[in-house]
């Protein structure tokens, strides 16, 4: 069992149960700054949902930390090192299949200029379960915002979208914002009204409230384009959007995970 000092501002939550750590927490650690980055990212939300971590981990090279070592540093928790190949399709992605939750860096030692490294978009798209891609500013990857942003679009993934965003609120004693891209129409082409974008709003609204009405949120209808969106949100801790679709990612997706300036959580 790992040792891990838990964050001034962590407390584990009261409603688990002693068993505990029945759900698992995968993680790819391959001793890059993003992996490294990935690895107390995941090690800090299994420690406060009460969930076993796996590790897949490259080994490490002279003179670097095994993820062994670096786990010593972080909360106690049941955790898993398997040795891990070169393709994290081969690892994550059947690991998904038995996981709550698969988290990544966005870019590895295979990848070490800017951009998202080339596993990243095939391994959330292939993911049996939802997937977090740990990116952005140092603020947002240590959660020192207190903010959850949900993006929603008025369609069918709204609500597996809101549902665990909300949760993650809870986890996290975390404020929660819902927002919404509101383009402007470009040429003849009539866009919807702000009648429109509202409702999309109001369904939100109305929906969280079945599932949690003690949650505290706000809802923003932002007239931008997604990428815009996405880009402008400097002071969130984390983007949790839709897939797209099962077995690939859209539009807004990917530009959240191109674009977004703190970790990024897909929802299958």
């Amino acid at each position: 069992m790992a040792r891990v000092l838990p964050s001034a501002t962590s407390t584990r939550p009261h409603h688990l149960s002693p068993e505990g750590f029945d759900p698992t927490v995968v993680v790819g650690a391959d001793g890059s700054p993003w992996g490294s980055a990935a690895l107390g990212w995941a090690a800090r939300y299994a420690w406060l949902r009460g969930e076993a971590l796996t590790v897949y981990a490259d080994a490490p090279r002279p003179g670097e930390p095994s993820a062994a070592d670096q786990l010593a540093t972080m909360q106690p928790l049941p955790v898993s090192i398997v040795e891990s190949s070169d393709d994290p399709l081969r690892t994550l992605v059947p690991a998904s299949e038995h996981a709550e939750l698969v988290v990544l860096g966005c870019r590895g030692r295979q990848h070490v200029t800017i951009g998202l490294g080339r596993w990243v978009l095939p391994v959330v798209a292939a993911a049996h379960c939802d997937t977090l891609v740990v990116r952005g500013l140092d603020a947002a990857v240590h959660g020192m915002h207190s903010v959850i942003t949900a993006l929603v679009s008025g369609g069918h993934e709204d609500r597996p979208v809101l549902r665990r965003a909300a949760a993650l609120a809870e986890t996290f004693h975390a404020k929660l914002h819902v927002a919404h891209a509101w383009p402007t129409p470009s040429g003849r082409t009539a866009g919807p009204s702000g009648d429109a974008h509202g409702q999309v709003l109001d369904h939100a609204k109305d929906y969280l409230a079945t599932v949690n009405r003690q949650l505290s949120a706000n809802f923003e209808a932002v007239r931008a384009q997604p990428y815009e969106l996405v880009a402008t949100r400097t002071h969130t801790d984390l983007i949790v959007v839709g897939s797209g679709g099962p077995g690939r990612l859209g539009g807004v997706t990917r530009d959240a995970l191109h674009h977004a300036l703190c970790p990024v959580l897909v929802v299958r």
